[in-house]
């Protein structure tokens, strides 16, 4: 680049007309914008001088000349030259011609360059006879020039470090900026934005303050992480100067475990039955992992028996762990518990497992627990045998032995021919049709309950006669039948 500079400088040259002289005049100060001239001496240096050319006499026309010279260093640019002459002096012509004339006589020149002249002919007509003074001044600008040397700072940004890992080892990469510029550096900050799977003790974001790159200079800085997660992270970096940006960005891939867990166990089992679950962990993943535990969280309606491969109850929670230590990349692993189930009831069965390395893993299974109902009927009569025209009865027992409450239990009786009905006593109120003894249905006998029906009646006819009790439940459409065999005699 150039830079220029244009001080306006005056010179004055005063002399007879009839004399050769120069007038010397001191150079103003150059005022210089945004450059330094190359030396001190390097500046334009405008003289005038009159050069008498022929005789002077009064009411004749004569000629002189003005020279304008340029012995600097540097080109004069804008030059003006302005004479003046007395009132008795009359200007008739000049060459080159003044470019204004209406106070006195003024030349323009647009360049003069180091060394070069220009002369100024002019013709006048003196009045008077005596001293004929004559003045000049000449104003121009300077120009200065140089070269400077303009430096430019750059910045680069790489990246060097591992690009692949296991979850739970660093992951360190060390990033260098560089001033590949010709300039200085200044203010540079190192910006990160971590991604998921990878850790930062700083956070997500981290600033690394560098300060000043001279050029050429690198400066290597290390980012430490540690990969928390599987799977593939783009980290960023960027590089901030003052005016500078700069940008890179590397792939990492971080090798995991994935485990899986899997339960396997009957979806019914009755109260008081055994029940075996078989847990299966496999580890899906491309890395092994350490430190494996297996929890069975075991609901409420269930007894723990035993588990196998050491597996430990704890009754505070209900449960059974496992630890299992290392599962290898594409290693299953099976734990089983037996349990007995107690209580009656829809249950969820929890199952949960760890590694040192990956995120916990779950599954469930539900189990059905139900009773079954076990109704059994006695019918006993009071007296055997009956004499003929006496009240006797049956007592009808029904208990439920099983595990289940019985639902709707309907009892019907088929009465002999020979016996005449004459009451009943029972939780179900009666009704008679065509020899047949209906009763109400009871709607529940709990497991371990009993109910007992009592029929009266009166023997009419001498025999062997035979009661047959029928009861059906919502479990059991096919009856269960009980027959009482009563001999009735007559004197």
């Amino acid at each position: 680049p150039v830079a220029t500079a244009k001080p306006r400088v005056t010179r004055k040259a005063e002399t007879p007309a009839a004399a050769e002289s120069e007038a010397p005049v001191k150079h103003a100060p150059i005022q210089q914008t945004g450059a330094i001239a190359n030396d001190t001496g390097d500046v334009p240096q405008v003289s005038l001088k009159w050069v008498k050319t022929g005789e002077v006499n009064v009411d004749q026309e004569c000629t002189c000349g003005l020279v304008v010279k340029n012995a600097g260093k540097l080109a004069a640019k804008d030059i003006v030259v302005e004479a003046y002459f007395p009132e008795t002096v009359r200007l008739l012509d000049a060459k080159p011609f003044p470019h204004d004339t209406r106070k006195h006589p003024t030349w323009i020149f647009e360049n003069l360059e180091p060394g070069e002249e220009k002369t100024i002919e002019i013709l006048m007509l003196p009045g008077r006879a005596g001293e004929l003074a004559t003045s000049a001044t000449v104003r121009f600008s300077g120009v200065a020039s140089t070269v400077l040397r303009v430096d430019e700072p750059q910045l680069s940004v790489a990246i060097v470090g591992p690009h692949e890992g296991m979850v739970g080892e660093p992951i360190t990469q060390e990033i260098t900026v560089s001033n590949p510029g010709t300039g200085v550096a200044r203010d540079v900050v190192v910006h990160a934005v971590v991604p998921d799977g990878l850790k930062h003790q700083s956070g997500k974001n981290v600033v690394i303050r560098i300060g000043s790159l001279g050029a050429g200079e690198s400066r290597p800085v290390r980012l430490p992480l540690v990969a928390t997660a599987g799977g593939e992270s783009i980290l960023k970096i960027e590089a901030r100067g003052t005016n500078l940006v700069r940008k890179a960005q590397t792939q990492i891939k971080v090798a995991a475990p994935k485990l899986k867990v899997e339960v396997a166990g009957p979806a019914l089992r009755y109260i008081n039955r055994h029940a075996q679950y078989t847990i299966t962990v496999t580890n899906d993943g491309v890395a092994a992992t350490d430190n494996v535990q297996i929890v069975h969280l075991i609901p409420e309606g269930f007894e723990f028996v035993k588990a196998d491969r050491d597996g430990k109850y704890d009754s505070v929670v209900s449960s059974a762990t496992w630890f299992v230590g290392r599962i290898e990349a594409g290693q299953s692993i099976q734990v089983s518990c037996d349990l007995n189930a107690r209580q009656i009831g829809d249950y969820q069965h929890h199952v949960q497992a760890s590694g040192e390395n990956g995120t916990p893993v779950a599954a469930k299974l539900e189990t059905k627990v139900d009773g079954s109902s076990a109704v059994v009927m006695e019918v006993t009569d009071l007296d055997d045998p009956v004499e003929v025209e006496t009240q006797t009865a049956y007592e009808i027992t029904i208990r439920n032995n099983g595990s289940k409450a019985s639902q709707n239990l309907r009892l019907a009786c088929d009465l002999p021919q020979g016996v005449e009905l004459i009451d009943t006593d029972g939780p179900t109120a009666h009704a008679l049709q065509k020899g047949v003894l209906l009763f109400q249905p009871l709607g529940e006998l709990a497991a371990g309950g009993k109910v007992v029906y009592r029929i009266k009646v009166n023997g009419k006819t001498a025999g062997n006669l035979r009661l047959r009790a029928m009861l059906t439940t919502s479990a059991s459409k096919e009856p269960l039948i009980v027959e009482e065999l009563t001999r009735f005699y007559a004197d």
